[in-house]
């Protein structure tokens, strides 16, 4: 996986995001967090590498949507991409996304209120979705209209936490995600509430309360399928499964164990074990 190094980056976006550190998170636990999510775009290498394996991105229309800070998008559009677009529903963000692309040919970024992307339809042969949907108000609104964007024959990728992976994977908090949302806001609520807990994470478990949804790869699927018709030519890659393992997996040989299983039972496991739930679709 290629490192970026930020010699391509706008020095104002840099500046930028800077200026954001300084403003609340200098010196705190979140300092280092906040500069790798938006300065270290070697994280998208992974996502454009599955997108590889189906499509050519030389010449392509991709629409990323809740772009954040633009990293995909500016990846996206210095890799070839005939127009890479992004959509944004956080000010802040898009501002930032404003100034990392200023700079770069063919690639924009819009601000909107969520809900019916202001864009025509069959507009993209690309369309990216990357940890945006456990936030969004309707799931299936925001499904229909990552179909409705894309071209017959183009891709869709998304990806969102798997609620089956034992931990939270924003904020870390141990199997909540296997209750009911409901249940686990108000459990959250409570133990926040509570001084005996260190302060970091009652900021966690207050932070699990904004997440809208909680979402296996069985109903990111059925999501999607309830949609369009697809054909799904990708779905949480064992490979990847095997590399996020942490050392104590390892240490059991976990990661032999799924390498070496049959293939279908290697998918399996992946499906439920994985930290995120990931589908790369074409659209029929």
């Amino acid at each position: 996986m290629q490192q970026h190094d930020h010699k391509d980056e706008n020095p104002a976006f840099i500046a930028a995001v800077e200026a954001l550190i300084r403003q609340g998170a200098k010196g705190t636990s979140y300092e280092a967090a906040i500069r790798r999510s938006h300065l270290d775009i070697a994280r998208f290498e992974g996502w454009l590498a599955y997108i590889l394996r189906f499509t050519n991105l030389k010449g392509a229309r991709h629409l990323d949507v809740g772009c954040g800070s633009g990293g995909f998008v500016f990846l996206c559009a210095k890799r070839g991409a005939r127009f890479s677009l992004g959509l944004e529903v956080d000010r802040g963000l898009w501002q930032l996304a404003r100034i990392r692309v200023s700079a770069v040919a063919h690639a924009s970024v819009v601000l909107y209120e969520g809900g019916d992307f202001p864009l025509a339809s069959q507009a993209f042969d690309l369309v990216t979705s990357i940890h945006v949907i456990e936030h969004v108000r309707d799931l299936n609104r925001h499904i229909a209209e990552l179909c409705r964007v894309t071209r017959p024959g183009g891709l869709i990728l998304v990806e969102c936490p798997n609620r089956l992976f034992p931990f939270e994977p924003h904020n870390h908090v141990p199997l909540i995600t296997f209750l009911p949302k409901l249940l686990a806001d108000f459990v959250c609520r409570l133990l926040s509430s509570l001084a005996l807990f260190p302060q970091d994470l009652r900021l966690r478990l207050r932070n699990v309360t904004g997440i809208g949804h909680f979402i296996s790869l069985w109903r990111l699927r059925a999501l999607l399928r309830r949609q369009c018709r697809l054909q799904t030519l990708l779905e949480s890659p064992v490979e990847r499964f095997i590399s996020e393992m942490g050392p104590v997996a390892k240490a059991l040989r976990a990661d032999k164990l799924v390498a070496s299983a049959p293939a279908a039972l290697a998918r399996l496991l992946a499906s439920i074990f994985s930290r995120n739930a990931l589908i790369i679709a074409r659209k029929l």
